[in-house]
């Protein structure tokens, strides 16, 4: 089995705040504009403007000299922008694992906080000119001054601290319920995070009242000077919601902890949000900013929030754009090899993704004229029924054919897609003849290997492998297992693929199932038979927050539900859950020993990326961890200590023996 090395501990990436005098449009005065740069040249791997504690040591000292400034009367106005397409996303959360302790934790809040309230403090007026991607932290910061502006084309605002595990600790949920009113607070603070990490686009954004004014993304801070200019001179008038009465801070808190009662393990962090929303209706600011600092404070030294970041990071490592640069692999024509439904949906997914020709073929030209018809419906579904949507979906269905297998040549690629694991091999070599010395041959059928088929084939260097976890649509994740003979021309025409259907390929060993539908099937069945049926899983398996109930699962997976069994044990929640987790303990160390997979982050990267695996859970092998599972199934943990919890101390040593 392969073992991770603890990391070596991170060096921050600074942002610096230097800052311009300019002269304002029509005399209105001299406006001090500070610049958040981090130092990366603009680009796809740019890496997000932070701040650490040089970074805010930076902010503290421009902070310093522009308050002498504004007293001596030299500035009217300070105004902070980003650069590129991004403004800030708050605190530099590479940082993390060098805070070891609350009190620390607790400090870096509380400074944080006390240099961000300075922007409310210069005796200016203080604007946020958001220019790029402000979420988290830096959304935090522009709500501290006085006058938000976003770009027409900024990315996204939000503050998804929930989702992690966390709660937005420098004033979001202070200042965001009384600029927005609370049930706007809510959506932003806990139901957008919770529902896939949502975030507000730029339109949203102004809609709700977080930002002031939307502006062209051609010259955005010159316009934004200009508007600051009429703000200043009185000529444009910026309205504020008038203070929501109680009954409207009960009705938001109270809608937010249904929306938490109906969700699948919701994270603690939300719950902790919407108690300091609720705080923030009349508690005076210093201390509903102490309680926000240190209900921060002790969700950052949580595993959970630690498991959580982990997994961003395996996510964000697999979604980079470095993958994209070495598979330049051009996709002009695609096959899909199948006439059943299966086969149906991918050659629609084809064709609304990759906007090629995309031929359906069998061994039966009248079935694959059923799965066309089949596809095309799906095709209509997708795009919607309006006026756009209708001359989008007869675009994407003009691209959809059907034939017999002759049909696939000057294919670049062929996705198999057949429910007959028999029939497998007779078609793939009829495909590739037909497909000649170009074209790659794709398997998707989860119960053939690829070592069964290259046998079978005059070229099994261009045959590989995919495993896609159901549904289809939705899923982000493709499994990439090649034969012995494979060559690395193929592999990069898949990953091409994958990239371009809106999935991330993962390399897995060659093997039957894949690794998500083998781990899912593993836990149906160990579920059921551990808590005597569905329901009683589902029970017991509740505050785990799985993506789906288990008979979901159980279809998704193959696995035929059992009848409940009427003399099951009742309430045994703890005992179902931990039979559930060293059964996975024992199925991933078996993955390992067979070289399905290299190290236990490939299994945690496919259960986040295909199975919707709870991100604050950190991905399965660090659960597995945590709970002693991983211990009992095979001796030790998959994960060194620190790489997804937080440091043990010597106190957290002692109190353990």
């Amino acid at each position: 089995m392969t073992t991770l090395d603890a990391p070596p501990l991170p060096t921050e990436t600074v942002t610096t705040t230097a800052f311009d005098l300019v002269d304002l449009p029509a005399d209105a005065g001299r406006v001090a504009l500070v610049r958040l740069d981090n130092g990366d040249s603009p680009g796809p791997a740019m890496r997000p403007t932070t701040f650490g504690p040089q970074s805010l040591a930076n902010l503290e000292q421009t902070l310093d000299t522009l308050a002498a400034m504004a007293v001596a009367g030299e500035i009217a106005a300070v105004a902070l922008t980003g650069k590129a397409m991004m403004f800030a996303t708050g605190a530099d959360l590479a940082m993390v694992p060098t805070v070891t302790t609350h009190e620390q934790a607790l400090e870096t809040i509380r400074h944080g906080q006390t240099l961000f309230r300075r922007l409310g403090d210069l005796g200016v007026p203080s604007f946020a000119f958001i220019n790029g991607l402000a979420i988290g932290g830096g959304l935090e910061l522009s709500l501290h001054c006085t006058y938000r502006t976003v770009s027409e084309s900024a990315p996204a605002l939000g503050l998804p601290e929930c989702a992690l595990g966390l709660v937005p600790g420098w004033g979001g949920t202070r200042l965001l319920p009384h600029l927005i009113g609370p049930e706007g607070a809510v959506r932003v603070i806990v139901t957008d995070p919770l529902q896939d990490r949502r975030l507000l686009d730029p339109r949203t954004a102004h809609a709700l009242g977080v930002v002031d004014a939307v502006l062209p993304a051609a010259d955005f801070v010159g316009a934004s000077l200009g508007w600051a200019a009429e703000v200043l001179r009185g000529r444009t008038a910026v309205p504020r919601r008038a203070p929501a009465p109680a009954e409207a801070w009960e009705a938001a808190v109270a809608q937010g902890h249904d929306f938490l009662g109906a969700r699948r393990g919701a994270t603690a962090a939300a719950g902790r949000a919407l108690d300091l929303i609720a705080l923030a209706e009349k508690t005076p600011a210093d201390e509903a900013f102490a309680a926000a600092a240190g209900t921060t404070a002790e969700l950052l030294m949580t595993d959970e929030f630690r498991a959580a970041l982990y997994a961003v990071g395996l996510v964000r490592a697999a979604t980079g754009p470095a993958l994209d640069g070495r598979l330049p692999t051009p996709i002009r024509r695609v096959g899909v090899l199948g006439t059943g439904v299966g086969a149906a949906r991918l050659a629609a997914l084809c064709a609304r993704r990759l906007q090629v020709p995309v031929v359906i073929c069998g061994a039966d030209e009248v079935a694959a004229e059923g799965a066309l018809r089949q596809a095309g419906e799906l095709v209509t579904a997708h795009v919607g029924a309006d006026r756009a949507g209708t001359s989008s979906a007869a675009r994407q269905r003009a691209l959809l054919s059907s034939g017999d297998v002759r049909a696939l040549a000057g294919a670049d690629v062929v996705l198999e897609c057949l429910d007959d694991p028999a029939a497998v091999g007779g078609l793939l070599a009829a495909a590739e003849e037909a497909l000649g010395d170009a074209g790659v041959l794709v398997s998707t059928t989860g119960a053939v290997r690829v070592a069964d088929l290259a046998g079978g084939l005059q070229r099994p260097q261009r045959l590989v492998a995919i495993r896609l976890v159901p549904p289809v649509d939705t899923s982000g994740l493709v499994e990439v297992a090649r034969g012995d003979l494979t060559d690395d021309a193929t592999e990069a025409a898949v990953r091409t693929l994958a990239r371009r259907l809106g999935k991330v390929p993962v390399r897995v060993g060659d093997t039957a199932g894949g690794v998500v539908v083998r781990l899912l099937t593993r836990l149906v069945i160990a579920s059921l038979a551990a808590a005597g049926g569905a329901a009683r899983a589902d029970a017991a398996l509740g505050p785990l927050g799985l993506p789906a109930p288990v008979a979901v699962l159980a279809d998704l997976v193959g696995v035929e539900l059992p009848a409940e069994v009427a003399d099951a044990p009742r309430g045994s929640g703890d005992k179902v859950r931990r039979s559930v987790a060293v059964a996975l303990a024992e199925e991933v160390h078996a993955m390992l020993a067979e070289g399905i997979v290299g190290t236990p982050t490939d299994v945690d990267r496919c259960l986040l990326l295909g199975a919707g695996w709870p991100t604050h859970l950190g991905g399965l092998t660090p659960y597995l961890d945590r709970v002693g599972a991983s211990a009992q199934a095979h001796g030790e943990p998959f994960l060194p200590p620190g790489v997804a919890s937080r440091p043990r101390s010597d106190a957290d040593a002692s109190a353990s023996r």
